[in-house]
């Protein structure tokens, strides 16, 4: 699932290639925390146990669709901390040759966040 994730979030963004160092947080952290999320929402369905009684023989689909909405929203913070991790450095992080801010072709690469006025 690592690698999985460290794939997407390094060839789905529309930009210059990142470098695959500021891949690997965000890939660990969404593992883990679907691993942690998969184990807790499995066990709320084992214990409520009352979607077959509330939807019928369509609740296997809601299960199933509940757990592919806390997957997706699991996968979006692991790229968010990605994003983050990137912003935080006044380093070029893209491929090729350094170039200054602004012009590297890359949001999150083109900007730094405040300091907080330090």
């Amino acid at each position: 699932m690592v690698i999985a994730l460290a794939s997407t979030y390094r060839f789905a963004p529309s930009r210059e290639a990142p470098k695959w160092r500021w891949v690997s947080w965000g890939s660990i952290f969404a593992t883990a925390l679907w691993i942690a999320a998969s184990i807790g929402f499995s066990f709320y369905v084992t214990s409520s146990g009352s979607y077959d009684r509330t939807f019928g023989s369509l609740g296997a689909v809601v299960v199933l669709l509940t757990w592919f909405y806390i997957s997706a929203y699991v996968v979006l913070l692991g790229a968010c901390l990605d994003a983050e991790m990137e912003r935080q450095t006044a380093r070029d992080t893209t491929t090729g040759p350094e170039k200054p801010m602004g012009s590297r072709g890359a949001k999150m690469a083109d900007t730094v966040a405040h300091d907080g006025g330090r």
